[in-house]
């Protein structure tokens, strides 16, 4: 639990230095691919405003607009919470982290901890059973003179 209150300190300093109110409106007006007067493909056109009065095409599109081309197109205002956003995103690679740190620190420890302790648990003293070194290399020779006989048995 304590391991929480950096990272909302963290958050809380990230999202301080934000200009912005946490919104992002725009107007997005989506035209056919051949419109009269435009000389560049491009069909999204869009643009921040303010509100959702602003979103007309004639502003959006104020060097190529005529009421004409402003026919064809379809606008429509968005606005999104950008700090949610961010929040979610922080989230996701805070989980990940902490996942990445467990995954590569914490449970080797506590699988070792928990293999010398089911070895003294069923009885084993240290000096007459194998250390884990010593099974996994047992294993490893094991392993490998098997796949040796294989080949030698298929050439």
């Amino acid at each position: 639990m304590t391991f929480l209150i950096p990272f909302v300190l963290l958050l809380l300093s990230l999202f301080s230095h934000c200009e912005c109110s946490g919104f992002e409106r725009r107007c997005r007006c989506v035209c056919p691919h051949e419109l009269e007067g435009v000389t560049d493909n491009q069909t999204v056109f869009q643009r921040e405003v303010k509100d959702a009065d602003e979103c007309k095409c004639l502003t959006i599109l104020a060097d190529i607009a005529n009421e004409k081309v402003c026919l064809q197109c379809d606008c429509q205002y968005e606005s999104r919470n950008t700090v949610l956003i961010k929040m979610v995103v922080y989230g996701l690679l805070a989980v990940i982290f902490l996942m990445t740190i467990y995954a590569f620190i914490i449970y080797p420890i506590i699988y070792v901890k928990w293999i010398r302790n089911s070895e003294v648990n069923n009885g084993h003293s240290d000096e007459n059973s194998p250390s884990f070194e010593a099974r996994l290399k047992r294993f490893q020779r094991r392993f490998q003179r098997r796949v040796q006989e294989q080949r030698e048995r298929y050439r």
